[in-house]
């Protein structure tokens, strides 16, 4: 006897259908959009380094961090000092926070967070 196939019929095959996502719409689009525009520039990046003052100058200030870096930053125009009167007044062994720019190293901040004639006392 020879073998005529399924006695009911083929049967039920999937069909698989694939669509495709919808389009994204302009309100998704711009959402995705607007963030990267208000977002300041890579080449602005700004950081922060906290360390104790190995040297300073009229025109930069040498700070070493806790793992022994040693990074010097240029004084810029519009350099901000706190915590203490003026630039001149940051002395070797103050701990400051130096808020900069990366690319320049240009010091936007510093922050005198201990004075060395503190801590000596």
């Amino acid at each position: 006897m020879a073998y005529a196939g399924p006695s009911k019929g083929p049967g039920r095959k999937a069909l698989w259908v694939r669509v495709p996502p919808p389009a994204p719409g302009v309100l998704a689009l711009l959402a995705l959009l607007v963030p990267l525009a208000l977002a300041a520039p890579a080449d602005a990046q700004r950081r922060d380094f906290v360390g104790r003052v190995v040297s300073v100058d009229a025109k930069s200030l040498a700070v070493k961090d806790r793992r022994a870096n040693i990074v010097t930053f240029v004084r810029a125009a519009e350099t901000v000092v706190e915590g203490t009167s003026s630039w001149d007044a940051i002395a070797a062994g103050d701990k400051v926070l130096v808020r900069w720019t990366l690319g320049n190293a240009s010091a936007r901040r510093v922050i005198v967070l201990e004075s060395a004639a503190k801590r000596a006392h």
